[in-house]
């Protein structure tokens, strides 16, 4: 099909019929953002984070259940249009595997776990494991509480150099941008960022110079008492503060409602790029934006 005398609402309704890399191209022409970036080495990692949207958000106006594997086809199709090492993925459940899986190019595999109740949340890593194979992994204890809460984390080792490794951790708190004005909330915060923050120390002590990078729905802006909570005692930082070639703005960086994060060691990882996917229309792939950032590891 041909796009470039497409309109921009021609071209959206293109993608979301599936129409791939030529009609995202056009959207970044008509929008001047470069959405189609590709990897400038073959060396860099791209990670992205993606927040799924519950299905039984679905569920009120479609009963039928057909909004969710359709949602789930097109979060593979967009996956295979960036090909990132790396994708967190948060709001997941098991059921999301039968409509997603089958979509993704061949050569993704996810952190395998013990498998969660069929209704409890899981918190996969997808990886590219055509590249990377897996030395560590663990999973972060679950809380009873109002609202979800965990982590996954996993060491990988490059295919082609055993040496060139990096930890991701993908992670969902539990909703606390609604909550920051609550000092009971923000002490049970507390709690959960501490956990997160000791095993992050963990694996900076254990391997200094092998970087993290760690994916998530946060739940709060990074301008709240919250967010300073959940890294302060850690060398981590927002990839887009790291970088000019990104396509957010201040006042996006800065709005209450920017919850999914991806931070970095910032000391041992040059940010490249960042990409907020936000030329999806709302809810066609979830409530959330996907982000990607490609990271670069500094030489030794």
């Amino acid at each position: 099909m041909e796009y470039k005398n497409m309109d921009e609402q021609a071209v959206l309704a293109a993608i979301l019929d599936g129409a791939g890399r030529a009609a995202a191209e056009r959207i970044s022409e008509l929008r001047g953002v470069d959405y189609c970036l590709d990897k400038e080495r073959d060396t860099d990692i791209r990670v992205m984070t993606a927040n799924l949207l519950y299905a039984k958000w679905d569920k009120g106006c479609d009963p039928d259940m057909t909004k969710y594997p359709l949602r789930m086809k097109r979060t593979a199709e967009c996956i295979n249009l960036y090909r990132p090492d790396f994708v967190g993925m948060q709001e997941a459940r098991l059921m999301m595997r039968e409509p997603l899986d089958p979509h993704l190019d061949a050569g993704y595999a996810y952190v395998e776990f013990d498998p969660p109740k069929q209704n409890a949340e899981w918190f996969p890593i997808l990886y590219r494991a055509d590249r990377w194979t897996v030395v560590a992994s663990g999973t972060g204890e679950y809380t009873e509480c109002h609202h979800p809460w965990g982590y996954v984390w996993a060491t990988f080792a490059r295919k082609e150099n055993a040496d060139d490794r990096i930890t991701v951790m993908n992670l969902h708190y539990t909703v606390g941008h609604f909550m920051s004005v609550d000092p009971s909330w923000i002490e049970f915060h507390t709690g959960l960022a501490s956990e997160i923050n000791r095993q992050i120390g963990k694996q900076l002590t254990e391997s200094p110079d092998t970087p993290i990078a760690i994916t998530g729905d946060y739940n709060t802006g990074r301008d709240t008492e919250l967010y300073e909570t959940m890294i302060k005692e850690l060398p981590m930082e927002d990839a887009p503060l790291l970088t000019e070639n990104s396509n957010m703005t201040v006042e996006q960086m800065r709005n209450p409602w920017y919850l999914d994060h991806i931070t970095v060691t910032k000391e041992l990882v040059e940010v490249v790029s960042h990409r907020r996917l936000d030329y999806y229309p709302d809810r066609a792939l979830s409530d959330h934006p996907f982000y990607f950032t490609d990271l670069r590891k500094y030489e030794k």
